[in-house]
C-alpha cells in the first residue's frame, strides 16, 4: 500500500473517533462545563480533516503549520465531447408538374413533275397543295413525322388520325407508335374530283401516375397526363393529269391503190410496188410539174392527163400513191425495236421513260403530229370557282415527209397557224378547261400538187372544187370533272395512237382515202387562189399564216 493511501485511512479512522466523542458529548442530560466549546474546537478539527481528505493535502507537520491551500494531484479533464452534428436539412418540396408537350406533325413530298426521276423529299407546310393522278408515277408521294415532344418527358405512345384509304394507291406501314427523328412513309397520293382537303392530326399519350419522372399538366384537361392533341396539319391534294401523247402518222397499208382505169405511163413512172429507182428523176420532175398546176404531163416519151373530173382513176391514183409512199413505220415497230416494249415506259414498266420518248421524237420522219399535253390543277371545287393551273409539258411537233420518189431527203412540214395553242376558258357550265392544239401540213410544194389534183382541169360548175385541209389534234383538260382521260378531237386524217403515262392507249383510224381530208373552203386556206402558179384557190400552198377570212374551223383548231 502506497504512503499516501495509509494515511489516508489513519485520518479517516481519526475523524471517525472525534466523531464518536462529540455524538456522546451532545448526549449528557448533564453537560460538562466548557463542553459547548469542546464541540466548537472539536468540530473545527474534524472539518479541516475532512478539507484535507477531500483536496488531499497533508496532515499538519510538527510545527503545525500545514500547507494553506490543498495540493491536488489529478491528471487534467477531458476535452468536452464534440457537438452533435446538425440534422440534414428537409428535402425540397418537389417542383410543380410543367405542361405536357404538345406534338406537332411535319411532312415532306416528293413530286411527281417529273416521274422518272429519283426520290427527292422537301418540306411540305400545313395548307401545302400535293397532286394526284390516276397512278403513282403521277401522283406526289407524302411522309410525315412528330417533332415537339419533349425528350425528358415522353408519352408513352402516340396516336395518328391516318389519311383516309381512298387518298392513297396502296395501304401504308402503320404509322409508329411512339418516334422521334423517323418518318411514316404514306405513298402515293390519289387526286380528287379537283381538290381533297385532308386534315392529319396526332394525340401523345401522357402517363397518368402522380410523382414519376413524366409527371406533367396536360393544357387541354388541366389534370395530370392523359391525350395531348396536336394542332390540325391541313393536307390539300390536288391532281395531276395523265401525261397524253397522241402521235399522227399516215399508215400505208391503210391506203387504197386500184390500178383500174389508170394510164400505163402513169403506171410506169409510178409503179404500185413503190418507187423504182430507175424512174427516180421522171417520179420528181412530174411532181415538180404537178405543184405547178399543170394537168397533162410527159417525160421520156411517156405522157398522161387528169382526164376532165376530179374522180378520173388517173387522178386518185396519183394523189393516193404520194401518201402511200410517204408513210410512216408503225410507232409500236419503231418502239419494239429501240426498247422492247410497244410504249414509252421504261423497262421495270413503273413510269413514262422520258429518254425513250425523245428518241423517237427526234427522228421527225417517225410521224406527221405529235400532240403532248400534261397539266396540275387545285380549286375549281365548283363551277366558277377559280383553280390554280400549272401546264407541265406542252409539245406540238410537225414531222417530215420523205421523198417518195426514193431519192435521200425529206421535205419539212409545215406548222399551221394553231399550232401550240395553249388555251384557259371557261365552258357553258362554268368548268374551266385548258387545252393544247396541234397543227400542222405537209410541205408547201406537196399543198400546191394536192390542189392541183383536186381542183384543176374540169368543170366546176359541174363537180365543184375541194382543197387539202390541216391535220390536227386538240388536247383538253376539265379539272373540275375529274377524268383523267383526256377530252379533245383529231382530224380525220391521217392514223393516230393515243398513250397516256407513256402506255399504249386507245387507236384512231385515218380515212379510207385521204380525199377525205379535202374540203370546198378548207382551214386554213379558204378560197384564197394563187397567182404564181395559177390555181383556183389552195394560198399557194401556204399552211402557215392565220386562217383565211370564210375558211372553215375543223373541231382540232377550235378553243372550246
Amino acid at each position: 500500500m502506497s504512503q499516501h493511501s495509509f494515511r489516508r485511512q489513519r485520518l479517516q479512522a481519526l475523524v471517525e473517533v472525534i466523531h464518536a466523542v462529540l455524538v456522546s458529548v451532545e448526549d449528557e442530560s448533564d453537560p460538562v462545563p466548557g463542553s459547548s466549546q469542546l464541540q466548537a474546537d472539536w468540530g473545527e478539527v474534524v472539518a479541516g480533516v475532512q478539507n484535507r481528505l477531500r483536496y488531499g493535502a497533508e496532515w499538519p507537520d510538527a510545527s503545525g503549520v500545514g500547507p494553506t491551500e490543498p495540493t491536488v494531484e489529478a491528471s487534467p479533464p477531458p476535452p468536452p465531447p464534440p457537438p452533435p452534428p446538425p440534422p440534414p436539412p428537409p428535402p425540397p418540396p418537389p417542383p410543380p408538374p410543367e405542361w405536357c408537350a404538345a406534338p406537332a406533325v411535319v411532312a415532306e413530298t416528293w413530286q411527281k413533275d417529273d416521274a422518272g426521276a429519283s426520290a427527292s423529299y422537301f418540306a411540305l407546310p400545313t395548307g401545302g397543295v400535293v397532286f394526284g393522278g390516276s397512278e403513282p408515277s403521277t401522283s406526289d408521294e407524302v411522309r410525315f413525322s412528330v417533332v415537339g415532344l419533349d425528350s425528358a418527358c415522353m408519352p408513352d405512345s402516340l396516336s395518328w388520325l391516318t389519311l383516309p384509304t381512298p387518298l392513297l394507291f396502296t395501304n401504308p406501314t402503320p404509322p409508329p407508335t411512339l418516334f422521334i427523328s423517323q418518318w411514316w412513309d404514306a405513298g402515293a397520293v390519289k387526286g380528287g374530283g379537283t381538290t381533297w382537303k385532308v386534315t392529319l392530326t396526332v394525340t401523345a399519350d401522357y402517363p397518368t401516375y402522380p410523382g414519376g419522372d413524366c409527371e406533367c399538366v396536360n393544357p387541354v384537361t388541366g389534370q395530370l397526363g392523359g391525350p395531348v392533341p396536336s394542332a390540325p396539319f391541313q393536307l390539300d391534294i390536288g391532281k395531276r393529269s395523265d401525261d397524253i401523247v397522241l402521235i399522227g402518222w399516215i399508215d400505208a397499208a391503210q391506203v387504197p391503190l386500184s390500178t383500174t382505169g389508170v394510164d400505163a405511163d402513169l403506171l410506169d413512172v409510178y409503179p404500185p410496188s413503190g418507187p423504182s429507182p430507175f424512174k427516180a428523176d421522171e417520179c420528181l420532175a412530174n411532181l415538180g410539174f404537178l405543184s405547178w398546176g399543170i394537168t397533162a404531163f410527159g417525160t421520156g416519151g411517156a405522157s398522161w392527163d387528169l382526164g376532165d373530173n376530179p374522180d378520173h382513176p388517173n387522178r386518185t391514183y396519183w394523189l393516193n400513191w404520194q401518201f402511200k409512199y410517204t408513210g410512216n413505220p408503225d410507232p409500236l415497230t419503231v418502239l419494239e425495236q429501240s426498247g422492247g416494249t410497244a410504249d414509252f415506259r421504261d423497262p421495270s414498266d413503273s413510269y413514262f421513260d422520258y429518254a425513250r420518248y425523245q428518241t423517237y421524237v427526234d427522228d421527225k420522219t417517225n410521224y406527221k403530229l405529235v400532240n403532248r399535253f400534261q397539266a396540275k390543277w387545285y380549286g375549281g371545287q365548283t363551277p366558277g370557282e377559280p383553280e390554280a393551273l400549272f401546264n407541265l409539258r406542252a409539245e406540238a411537233m410537225i414531222g417530215t415527209t420523205e421523198n417518195p420518189c426514193g431519192i435521200a431527203g425529206a421535205f419539212p412540214g409545215q406548222s399551221g397557224p394553231k399550232n401550240e395553242t395553249l388555251y384557259d376558258l371557261v365552258t357553258a357550265g362554268g368548268w374551266s378547261k385548258q387545252g393544247h392544239i396541234n397543227d400542222g401540213s405537209p410541205d408547201v410544194y406537196g399543198v400546191r400538187g394536192f390542189a392541183t389534183l383536186s381542183s384543176m382541169g374540169f368543170d366546176p360548175e359541174v363537180y365543184g372544187r375541194i382543197y387539202w385541209e390541216n391535220i390536227g389534234s386538240k388536247i383538253s383538260w376539265t379539272p373540275g370533272i375529274g377524268a383523267y382521260a383526256p377530252g379533245g378531237s383529231l382530224q380525220v386524217y391521217p392514223t393516230y395512237y393515243l398513250f397516256y403515262n407513256g402506255s399504249q392507249g386507245a387507236v384512231y383510224p385515218q380515212a379510207a382515202e385521204p380525199k377525205a381530208n379535202f374540203k370546198p373552203a378548207p382551214y386554213p386556206f379558204g378560197l384564197d387562189p394563187c397567182t404564181n402558179p395559177v390555181q383556183p384557190g389552195g394560198r399557194c400552198g401556204d399552211a402557215e399564216s392565220p386562217a383565211s377570212p370564210g375558211s372553215g374551223s375543223p373541231a382540232f383548231s377550235v378553243e372550246n
